[in-house]
C-alpha cells in the first residue's frame, strides 16, 4: 500500500517531490520501485477513485490545484 501511495502521488506533474521516512532499509526498495511506476491504466485509477474518492467530490472545502504555477 506505501508503494502504491508514493506511485499516485508522484505521477501528478505539479508535485515536486514527496517525502518519505523508514526506520527499515528494507523499506528503501519499495520506495525506489514505487518511484519507477507513476503510470497507471483508466482501470487502476477508477478503482483508486472508487476506494479514495476526490475530497472535492465529497463536499469538503479543498484549494484549487488544478494548475501548476
Amino acid at each position: 500500500m506505501e508503494q502504491l501511495a508514493i506511485s499516485w502521488v508522484l505521477r501528478d506533474q505539479c508535485m515536486a517531490s514527496a517525502l518519505l521516512t523508514t526506520t527499515d532499509e528494507s523499506h528503501l526498495a519499495g520506495v525506489r520501485e514505487a518511484v519507477h511506476r507513476t503510470e497507471f491504466t483508466a482501470e487502476e485509477l477508477a478503482a483508486l477513485d472508487v476506494c479514495c474518492p476526490n475530497p472535492a467530490f465529497t463536499g469538503l472545502s479543498v484549494p484549487d490545484v488544478t494548475t501548476c504555477t
